[in-house]
């Protein structure tokens, strides 16, 4: 953001950041002065992971049963090489790409 505020001052720009040109390499130099100065910091501790709980089968209604397998739809074609029904219009497979 410095160098905005700088190229904007120093190039025919349509507006100033001043701001950034003035407060950006303070704030660059401060941080730098503030990581050069701290104490080195001991490592992080990390608690052990916890076990996971106990799994509880859920109560109530038995899981629905799988719907019935589609019936091939009037007009419709089966692809020699894959066996998919596509639709009777079709000129190649909508599954492998094969032509009928």
């Amino acid at each position: 953001m410095s160098i905005v505020g700088i190229g904007s001052i120093l190039f025919d720009a349509p507006f100033i950041c001043i701001g950034f040109a003035i407060f950006g390499p303070i704030l660059f130099l401060s941080g730098l002065y503030k990581a050069f100065r701290a104490p080195s910091r001991p490592a992080m501790y990390y608690p052990p992971p916890y076990a996971p709980g106990p799994y509880y089968q859920p109560q109530g209604a038995p899981p629905s049963p799988a719907p019935p397998a589609a019936a091939p739809q009037a007009g419709s074609r089966r692809c020699a090489t894959c066996g998919v029904e596509s639709r009777a219009d079709a000129r190649f497979c909508t599954s492998c790409g094969a032509p009928f």
